[in-house]
């Protein structure tokens, strides 16, 4: 199953995109992680969003692998975004209280071209 789940990340300007592909579970919560900690500590990136338009399912782990990448990026002084929810994925963040917290909206820019992929 670990060929479903990816994270590619497309730049633009000082925005840096994640687009999620997969069930963000226990398996594959480090490498969201990295993905994120990677974005945005890079010195150019002021705003991070992480477009979840391919996630179908988001397990407790994934959460908090979320706001824990949420934290991150503040560290890093960088904006975070979580985009384009599944109708799924979004009840269970308005449930948690946490769609105010994560910033959680529609986006539907289509990225170009990506600059890294895990």
């Amino acid at each position: 199953m670990s060929d479903e789940f990816s994270v590619s990340q497309y730049n633009g300007g000082r925005t840096a995109r994640l687009v999620v592909r997969g069930v963000i579970d226990l398996e594959y919560c480090p490498a969201l992680l990295g993905a994120i900690i990677d974005a945005a500590g890079k010195s150019a990136v002021t705003e991070l969003v992480v477009d979840l338009r391919q996630v179908p399912i988001l397990t407790a782990v994934g959460i908090r692998t979320l706001l824990e990448g949420q934290a991150a990026a503040r560290r890093h002084d960088c904006g975070y975004r979580v985009v384009n929810t599944s109708p799924i994925v979004e009840r269970v963040l308005r449930i948690t209280g946490l769609t105010e917290a994560l910033h959680v909206g529609a986006d539907r820019a289509a990225p170009a071209t990506p600059a890294a992929e895990r």
